[in-house]
């Protein structure tokens, strides 16, 4: 599953926060695309209510926010990432003895009457 991007703060710099679940383990995989701008210089100029916003994409590296506002990658689409990690996804709560497995990149539990359905 893939998630909007988000304009966010890497260890000081203003990035693009791209995200999709593995489909074979249950991680939740970021790259951290910089767009070349502090994020203190930024929040300087545009307060911090930007930060957290979903972007929507225009096309080869280049974003815009609800308000309008767009943002470039710093080589646009050949932009590479400055950082990516794997952060776990916890399995839902369920009621005890329900089954859960992870399966196409989302959680799943087993339910007699239905099978198996998303949790």
């Amino acid at each position: 599953m893939n998630y909007p991007e988000t304009l966010v703060d890497h260890d000081g710099d203003l990035c693009v926060l791209y995200r999709y679940t593995l489909t074979d383990t249950p991680e939740l995989a970021r790259s951290f695309y910089p767009i070349g701008c502090k994020t203190r210089h930024f929040v300087s100029n545009y307060g911090d209510g930007k930060i957290g916003q979903t972007l929507r994409t225009l096309g080869d590296g280049i974003y815009q926010d609800n308000d309008g506002l767009k943002y470039r990658l710093v080589e646009c689409g050949r932009t590479k990432p400055i950082a990516f990690d794997r952060v776990p996804v916890p399995c839902p709560k369920v009621r005890k003895g329900i089954e859960t497995r992870w399966h196409n990149g989302q959680w799943e539990k087993y339910l007699k009457s239905q099978g198996w359905i998303s949790a």
